[in-house]
């Protein structure tokens, strides 16, 4: 018989998923992880910008409306966490928070 003890498998002989080493490390350091997509999202709507106010982008109509895409996406991201920071201060969002006292 197969003992999970001595072989680190499951009774059946198949390796137990555990996500995988990204989901490891985004449950074990969520606020790494967090960090990592706003400093990601503020890269590129710098790229962006910089595209956009270059010669290129002027330049270049169709591949503005892509920049301008990518300056909303990397937007988002840079400062979604801040605003979900900033909204669960807010008194008048979650009424029963502030009746609790």
């Amino acid at each position: 018989m197969m003992n999970t003890k001595d072989y680190g498998r499951h009774a059946s002989g198949l390796l137990q998923a555990d996500g995988g080493p990204s989901k490891r490390f985004v449950r074990r350091y969520p606020a790494i992880s967090g960090l990592t997509v706003m400093a990601a999202g503020a890269v590129t709507a710098v790229c962006a910008m910089l595209w956009i106010l270059s010669h290129d982008g002027c330049s270049h109509p169709l591949g503005a409306i892509v920049a301008m895409l990518a300056l909303a996406v990397g937007g988002v991201f840079a400062l979604t966490p801040l605003l979900l920071l900033a909204a669960s201060d807010a008194p008048w969002l979650f009424p029963e928070d502030s009746e609790r006292g």
